[in-house]
């Protein structure tokens, strides 16, 4: 298991989730989100070349780049921009498209793991492996994970980094990053940072069966208005409500680097060693 990753319970989201809850009237009580740890990493799209897929890998990216046993993922001096287009050009070289599949997403990561020396296992669960239990399964297990849905009205495809989660399959609830929503971090205005962070957003998760007897999740992601600043520039966003379709979802573990080779041959040489010492004993092992 990837065990770097932080996660830890927000006091004030539950403070606040309890408090919408007696505003409405609602008598639903929320168990303790459990969320990765620091600010969250919602940098928004960089490049007008890339899609939602490379924005949400390229902030799973930079969390892990937080830690020291994965610290080389984003190499240094290189903007978020042209790390997303680097991760589009994995599996689209021409930038021919807008969009991408799951099978885009993983093989994106696959190739930008392998190409920074590290390893990982990447794994796709999608609409009928879809539910609940199973995201808990990961997330306990400390995967990373892009939610994939697509918008119910217009119907465009979407991918949210996952931030936290209600650790309670009785009310299953998510916080999600999404570049469209605001704050995202580090936002420029006319190439001056306002040194924003990021934010994620929560849902409750509405499970039911489509007209297949798939599984049919349903989340509402509201924004309010926000204004960035800079100097005395501002940049006002306008409040938005988006409501999406959840249809599988990437997790990611096991991220390790991979040994340089004379530290492969060094551990060769080390086998070699205990395997020849082991034939000396009559190649027995100790038992324990």
């Amino acid at each position: 298991m990837y065990t770097v990753q932080s996660k830890s319970a927000s006091s004030a989201v539950v403070a606040c989730c309890i408090a919408t809850c007696l505003a409405a009237g609602l008598p639903r009580a929320y168990a303790a989100p459990v969320t990765l740890g620091g600010d969250p990493v919602d940098y928004g799209y960089e490049s007008a070349k890339v899609c939602c897929v490379d924005v949400a890998a390229v902030n799973l990216l930079y969390y892990l780049d937080r830690f020291d046993e994965t610290r080389d993922l984003v190499p240094d001096g290189t903007t978020v921009g042209a790390q997303q287009e680097s991760f589009h050009k994995k599996y689209d070289p021409g930038f021919t498209k807008l969009t991408a599949s799951e099978a885009d997403l993983k093989k994106g990561l696959n190739d930008t793991f392998r190409e920074r020396n590290f390893s990982a296992d990447v794994k796709i669960f999608l609409q009928p492996k879809l539910s609940y239990e199973t995201l808990l399964k990961e997330w306990r297990e400390d995967e990373l994970i892009i939610l994939l849905g697509t918008e119910v009205t217009q119907g465009w495809g979407h991918a949210f980094f996952l931030w936290g989660l209600d650790d309670d399959k009785t009310t299953p609830r998510v916080g999600v990053v999404d570049p469209n929503f605001h704050p995202n971090t580090h936002h420029m205005i006319d190439g001056k940072d306002t040194n924003s962070t990021g934010a994620a957003f929560w849902s409750d998760v509405q499970i039911g069966l489509d007209a297949q007897q798939l599984p049919d999740w349903r989340i509402k992601l509201d924004q309010p208005a926000y204004t960035y600043r800079v100097g005395d520039v501002e940049e006002e966003m306008d409040a938005k409500t988006n409501r999406f379709r959840i249809t599988g979802f990437v997790s990611v573990s096991d991220v390790n680097r991979i040994p340089e080779p004379g530290v492969l041959a060094l551990c060769g040489i080390g086998f070699a060693a205990v395997l020849l010492a082991g034939a000396r004993n009559g190649g027995q092992r100790d038992r324990t």
